[in-house]
């Protein structure tokens, strides 16, 4: 099954329902940041500043010395990013703190550029609950996840930037489930759930309109066609995608965020909240994605 024309927004779906809209991040579950999170960035910070300017010292012996320190500190800012981002994802979906709200992915670099990784290590799982940190290796594609029954399931996403024009992005998946009962998580959200492909900007604070796009035509309601092969592709192009408040087309803005896109994947919600999380009532379904490129 393939689909490329664009979806008509639900019936009785307004732009502005309940001051709540479709794509904010109103209604997720709020996750709060520790001080051990925020320690870590300013750490991180510090770091950074400390490093000397070792091309500046006339002393070659000297040189040498700041260059083997400056080396040290950076392996030391890599293991603090690491130990901050497991931090981060583990708020996804463990933890209970009340100081502070939470922010937007990490800055890590893809492995290529304009490439969108098929790795399962390289994908994350974001705001959700009883959940991985990775989807799984899968041997009918490039990996899965189960569905949870007792938690539930947000964000799933890889580095990603692009440093060429691009034009169209494809993805083909299946879901494979047995008496499924899908659940949203919003209770001003409605069936049936659904999937939609996304991309965020670098830096992202999830309250930004124009931090993250979601494509409209992506939109996969879970249940109807559970067991075969789907294949989406959309066009790079504004009029297909909508901004977090589903503002009027704004090329201008879109195009400025694709330049400076740090994340891509998708997401789940229901038909008003794209992104505000599926969980089952009953049965098992499990989500493979079987390819997602860019050209």
């Amino acid at each position: 099954m393939e689909s490329s024309a664009r979806s008509p927004r639900p019936e009785g779906s307004s732009p502005h329902k309940n001051s709540k809209h479709p794509r904010s991040t109103e209604g997720i579950p709020v996750i709060p940041v520790p001080s051990a999170f925020r320690s870590l960035r300013a750490y991180a910070s510090n770091i950074v500043l400390s490093l000397h300017h070792c091309s500046d010292l006339a002393d070659e012996e000297k040189k040498v010395r700041c260059t083997i320190e400056n080396e040290n500190e950076r392996n030391l800012l890599r293991s603090v990013e690491v130990i901050a981002l497991a931090i981060l994802i583990c708020l996804s979906g463990c933890a209970d703190y009340s100081d502070g709200p939470l922010t937007g992915p990490p800055k890590i670099p893809p492995r290529l550029a304009n490439v969108i990784s098929l790795d399962p290590q390289d994908w994350y799982i974001f705001y959700s609950a009883d959940m991985p940190v990775h989807p799984s290796p899968n041997a009918e594609g490039a990996w899965s996840f189960q569905f949870p029954i007792s938690g539930h399931v947000n964000y799933i996403e890889t580095p990603f930037n692009a440093t060429t024009t691009l034009h169209n992005v494809q993805m083909t998946f299946k879901v494979d489930s047995k008496g499924p009962r899908y659940e949203v998580m919003d209770p001003e959200d409605i069936l049936p759930a659904t999937v939609h492909i996304f991309f965020e900007q670098q830096n992202d604070d999830l309250t930004t309109p124009n931090g993250r796009w979601w494509a409209d035509s992506s939109g996969y309601n879970l249940g109807s066609h559970d067991g075969e092969t789907i294949t989406v592709t959309v066009p790079l192009d504004p009029s297909q995608w909508s901004n977090v408040y589903d503002d009027p087309i704004d090329p201008q803005s879109f195009y400025a965020a694709l330049k400076n896109v740090g994340w891509i994947g998708v997401t789940c919600g229901g038909q008003y909240f794209w992104g505000h999380g599926v969980a089952l009532g009953s049965g098992t379904a499990v989500y493979t994605l079987v390819d997602f490129h860019v050209d």
